[in-house]
């Protein structure tokens, strides 16, 4: 009896959801009621594994395997403590936390995140054991970091004090483990925190909506993308994962803060030309390759976008998109790659701007000589 009360606890009152999936350009999880907070809604992004991967890759090679983890364990554990910030997580009693736990370590698994699909949790002790195979990102870099630093925010978050984990992925990706323990010694205490700018980046006033862009619930109807093993997320061939947009305002932060923005830039346009290759090379027209990678940002949850091309410059505009100030990089550095693709031009961004609920990316390249030529006989 009392297992069936706490079941009714958590999953009428702590964890209703419902995810609204068929509005182009935005992907809403939304909540009727948790403990402690009466209502709340939260944007969700779909964005490439490989974007991700092939970044911690290239911050490995360049920055050495220390620096690289010190710098993705701060941007897991920055991400970890807001995502229940965010969420309305209140600090649970003794009694309560071992489910609460569970919960939040199950609703991470239904992103694909499988680093947790076996967990052992000792109260008295302080200590918690992950343990999953194939976790979405690591799999392919081999860096779990930034898994050691999601669950150490929220392991610390729920305990009331700062847990440090550290992993142990000797046969990756067949087997991950990560383990938390006051007896680890301390590593980042997460002081970063958004909730006051949440609403007003999240939730513009403008409301546009455009029936010729493709929402999340089209492109499951249209089986561009599906769910297969392991409950991953695909665009055609590729894996796609679902997080809050405050990932990528955490990684811009943290890259620039260690200057190491250059090396976000080059790795993010990089693995984005070579996405666009394999995803749209079968695309005929430029025209329609355009349309695709439209339906596909849209999809996905980053706002309306629209495209003009003048002579030497690409310019993409995103309507109620779900990022503010300096976190716009990282999708710009994106759209750069796939226009360089598209257009078989290096282009470079020149201006990013935003207005509203409007940010507008400015990408140019320089003319050739006969484009020059071209252009003073028009």
């Amino acid at each position: 009896m009392v297992d069936k009360i706490k079941n009714y606890i958590f999953n009428k009152l702590f964890f209703p959801k419902v995810l609204i999936i068929d509005e182009p350009g935005i992907i809403i999880n939304k909540s009727p009621g948790y403990i402690g907070k009466s209502k709340f809604k939260k944007r969700l992004v779909f964005d490439f594994e490989d974007n991700l991967s092939e970044l911690q890759i290239e911050t490995k090679k360049e920055l050495g395997k220390e620096k690289s983890s010190d710098l993705w364990y701060k941007i897991g554990k920055d991400l970890g403590v807001n995502y229940l910030i965010f969420s309305g997580v209140k600090k649970p009693s003794r009694e309560l936390l071992p489910e609460v736990l569970k919960m939040i370590i199950n609703l991470i698994n239904k992103n694909g995140t499988s680093i947790a699909q076996d967990l052992s949790f000792n109260q008295n002790k302080k200590t918690l054991f992950l343990k999953g195979k194939e976790n979405l990102v690591c799999r392919k870099s081999k860096e779990s970091s930034i898994y050691e630093g999601i669950f150490s925010g929220i392991f610390s978050f729920l305990i009331g004090e700062n847990i440090e984990a550290k992993s142990d992925c000797k046969n990756c990706p067949n087997e991950c483990k990560i383990v938390l323990s006051p007896l680890i010694k301390k590593r980042y205490v997460s002081k970063k925190r958004f909730l006051d700018e949440y609403e007003k980046i999240h939730f513009q006033k403008t409301k546009i909506k455009d029936k010729n862009l493709k929402s999340l619930k089209e492109m499951i109807q249209f089986r561009k993308i599906k769910i297969k093993e392991m409950e991953k997320f695909y665009f055609d061939s590729k894996v796609i994962g679902v997080t809050e947009p405050i990932l990528f305002k955490l990684i811009v932060y943290h890259f620039s803060k260690t200057k190491n923005s250059q090396l976000l830039k080059r790795s993010l346009i990089k693995s984005s030309e070579k996405l666009a290759s394999d995803l749209f090379e079968k695309i005929n027209s430029k025209k329609e390759k355009i349309m695709a990678i439209r339906n596909m940002l849209s999809s996905f949850g980053w706002g309306l976008p629209y495209h003009i091309k003048k002579e030497d410059k690409v310019i993409f505009y995103l309507v109620n998109p779900p990022i503010k100030g300096n976190s716009a990089f990282y999708l710009a550095f994106i759209i750069n790659g796939y226009i360089n693709y598209i257009y078989k031009k290096n282009f470079r961004l020149n201006l990013i701007k935003s207005k509203k609920d409007l940010f507008v990316f400015e990408f140019h390249y320089k003319l050739g000589k006969e484009e020059k030529k071209n252009k003073k006989l028009n």
